[in-house]
């Protein structure tokens, strides 16, 4: 508060002691004497209080003092806040990814996806669920929170689109025991001659993020795998390990959908009605349950050709030691937001050079990505419908990814154009940028209207192609895999694949027609083909595994 000064005060006074009159100048006089003389003790109180600091000056010194300590603490909340993002957006992603499936149909028959997922084992929200939340460090196997995937229910358009690059991300293994279990064949058309079989159960490799943790393909026992198929526990009754990529058959069957279902949109593409019609179904192979991250893989150069997780370093070799857990390779960008696997009796030729891109394939059986709502265990094998197919080119390698649903998917889709175009972009931008945090550049597509490749995230509409140019490719594919277990591939890049074959059904495999047999074996499509092992007969001479027991050269490989 601000003081009048005292001298101020007594010339006010002796002004208005004048304005009076004489009887009071007197009196004024006086009070003006008492100002000046007191007029050296004002100055000399003025001079020590200018000698002290104001209140404001006190202030202005404390903020000058504290300003360094205040920046020190917000640079040290912005580093706080750069490492704890990229985790709060993976786990959001991770959100958004379990809830994709149940998302489309949903939108399609809710009452029936409702319905669905109170089926145990079976639907994205009932039985299998997916982890929200994980551990950082490489213990891979533990568990974090979980949450029901048609809990939660949102756009595909609003999910965030995955980072360029992520420093710290979330471990997703399938631990969920119902994601190492058969499928369920009420929520899935199940293949009854393979039940898939974790490799040592019990054991610590047999949990998945573990590097020995292995998944092979488990034939029941004849007259199990007769009396029907997708039961799941025909296994215990007696069988014998099988490959997921020879012995399971393709099955490839074509029917002329009905009017009310075929696709209308589809109909410009200059194909006839008929042709546009058509619905394509086959078996696949499951390795990667939509919402885990664990990059599983059916292992090519090994007998029987089970299914494991990935390397970053080094592949896997027969006989050889576990890797490291810091060398098992995850998804980085992200969990997957799609069911991810193998159709077998497929082989992308890596000897020739595809003849749509130009370029020779990656020497894998043909990839799919099943869009459908139900989340599939590893090693399901199970009936889909062919929607189209997405285009990629990975390293200068052909790497077609096959787009599929469930035959029992409520949604009903019938061709690519069915899928929500936001759907179609997250796929095509999830595979785009899933290897950039491994130090690898973008991947790219191949644009066929344009015949040029591309890595930009606009040309993603142009990457997709139609039913009936994707049944043409996996017609194609199929014939490349009867050439290789034809004995048509000499090259350096074929030869593990064949002496994979060699191991299962003996040194003469070339001389019994392999291929052929095992095509005809699963020729009949959607019966659940009773075991593609009949068709190998006595072929193996003994060679195989016995009761599901998988041979002591391949553990631990």
């Amino acid at each position: 508060m601000w003081v009048r000064p005292r001298y101020a005060r007594a010339a006010l006074a002796a002004k208005a002691a004048a304005a009076r009159g004489p009887s009071h100048t007197a009196a004024a006089a006086a009070a003006m004497g008492h100002a000046a003389d007191t007029n050296t003790n004002t100055a000399t109180t003025t001079t020590a209080t200018a000698a002290a600091p104001t209140l404001r000056q006190v202030r202005r010194q404390g903020y000058a003092r504290a300003r360094p300590l205040l920046r020190a603490a917000l640079l040290l909340l912005a580093g706080l806040a750069a490492t704890a993002l990229p985790v709060l957006a993976l786990g959001a992603a991770s959100a958004a990814a379990a809830a994709l499936g149940a998302t489309s149909a949903a939108a399609a028959a809710p009452g029936v996806v409702a319905a669905a997922t109170g089926t145990p084992g079976g639907a994205a929200g009932g039985a299998l669920k997916a982890r929200r939340n994980g551990n950082n460090s490489s213990n891979s196997s533990s568990t974090g929170g979980n949450a029901t995937a048609a809990q939660a229910v949102a756009s595909p358009a609003a999910a965030p689109p995955p980072p360029a690059a992520v420093a710290s991300y979330v471990r997703l293994p399938p631990t969920a025991p119902e994601l190492t279990q058969p499928p369920d064949p009420a929520v899935w058309h199940v293949y009854g001659g393979c039940v898939p079989r974790v490799q040592n159960p019990g054991s610590p490799d047999s949990a998945p993020g573990a590097p020995g943790f292995a998944v092979y393909c488990v034939a029941p026992a004849a007259g199990a795998a007769a009396a029907g198929a997708g039961a799941g526990g025909a296994a215990a009754g007696g069988g014998r390990n099988v490959s997921f990529w020879h012995d399971v058959p393709l099955g490839l069957k074509r029917q002329k959908a009905s009017s009310s279902s075929s696709n209308s949109s589809s109909s410009s593409s200059g194909k006839s009605q008929e042709q546009e019609g058509e619905e394509v179904t086959f078996w696949v192979t499951n390795e990667i349950p939509r919402g885990t991250n664990a990059k599983i893989e059916t292992q090519t150069s090994l007998p029987y050709n089970p299914m494991m997780q990935s390397t970053l370093k080094e592949q896997r070799q027969l006989g050889g030691p576990s890797p490291p857990p810091d060398q098992l390779r995850y998804y980085r960008v992200g969990p997957s937001l799609v069911n991810y696997g193998g159709i077998p009796q497929t082989w992308e030729a890596s000897d020739v050079p595809d003849p749509v891109t130009g370029l020779p394939s990656d020497n894998d059986p043909l990839d799919y990505l099943e869009v459908g709502g139900a989340v599939l265990p590893v090693g399901g094998v199970v009936r889909v419908r062919l929607l189209g197919a997405l285009t990629m080119v990975d390293d200068n390698q052909t790497d077609w990814k096959m787009l599929v649903v469930n035959v029992k998917d409520p949604a009903g889709w019938r061709d690519v154009a069915d899928l929500p175009p936001a759907r179609r972009q997250q796929l095509y931008e999830f595979f785009r940028t899933y290897k950039i945090a491994e130090g690898k550049p973008p991947v790219t597509y191949f644009l066929p209207a344009t015949n040029t490749t591309t890595a930009a995230a606009a040309d993603w509409a142009g990457a997709f192609v139609g039913r009936a140019a994707a049944a043409a490719v996996l017609t194609r594919k199929h014939a490349e895999w009867r050439r290789l277990l034809a004995g048509g591939c000499s090259s350096d890049a074929c030869a593990p694949l064949t002496a994979a074959v060699a191991a299962e059904y003996g040194p003469t495999w070339r001389e019994q027609g392999l291929g052929q047999r095992l095509a005809a074996a699963g020729a009949g499509g959607g019966k659940g083909g009773k075991a593609a092992t009949r068709a190998r007969g006595d072929a193996a001479g003994g060679s195989g595994g016995v009761s599901g027991v998988v041979p002591g050269s391949v553990r631990k490989s």
